[in-house]
């Protein structure tokens, strides 16, 4: 393994002719992912994952020092893009359409990646030894979602009680819809439960409605 004292050392110069540093981590972690979705943990090897990158073993240690710290860089590049979507074009909006938009965004997200998560729910049930980083990542993405779904019917509901509540209710929904799209409802039942969540958060909804009575 190359040792970490100096540019003269660093194996980035055969591995990256432009020295890009970032660019060199980026084909790694992108070939990690590929490889981990693919073949699982256990059945994916660093020569493997550095052949993918066309970079050299020694890079992929130079950058990330072993498998399991570049599994875990894989696990936390996974969600970075849900995280950094929820800040940048949600949170600007008025609560009630904020709430829709958050559902929204999550399906999209689950049918963009829908083979993704199967490979990661999978690896959780078959490899528990290897599947922490990954179940961590995921676990506190699925906390963020919920806690920016209660903040936002807090600020419809006025209660914050009752908008734990509810949020929690919807989240449950929407990761039902996630296991039964996991394990092979078709379009069609896929469309029916996108449908039934809506009609369930509008009811919701409607509780903080001046307009409708109670």
């Amino acid at each position: 393994m190359a040792a970490k004292n100096g540019a003269a050392d660093s194996p980035d110069k055969a591995a990256s002719p432009q020295g890009n540093k970032a660019a060199t981590q980026d084909r790694i972690l992108q070939a990690a992912m590929s490889l981990f979705m693919r073949r699982g943990y256990a059945r994916t090897s660093v020569t493997q994952i550095a052949s993918k990158a066309g970079v050299s073993r020694a890079a992929v240690f130079w950058h990330f020092s072993d498998k399991d710290t570049l599994f875990r860089a894989a696990a936390k590049q996974f969600v970075v893009p849900f995280r950094e979507g929820l800040g940048r074009y949600l949170r600007h909006l008025e609560p009630r359409k904020r709430i829709i938009e958050l559902i929204t965004y999550y399906e999209q997200f689950v049918e963009q990646n829908r083979p993704n998560i199967v490979a990661f729910v999978n690896w959780v049930l078959e490899s528990p030894e290897h599947s922490g980083p990954m179940r961590d990542e995921l676990l506190g993405l699925h906390e963020a979602f919920r806690a920016e779904v209660e903040t936002a019917l807090t600020e419809v509901l006025g209660d914050a009680d009752s908008a734990s509540e509810y949020a929690n209710g919807l989240i449950s929904l929407m990761d039902g819809n996630l296991m039964l799209g996991i394990f092979g409802a078709g379009a069609s039942a896929r469309a029916r439960q996108r449908s039934g969540l809506r009609a369930v958060a509008d009811l919701i909804l409607s509780h903080g409605d001046p307009d409708e009575s109670h």
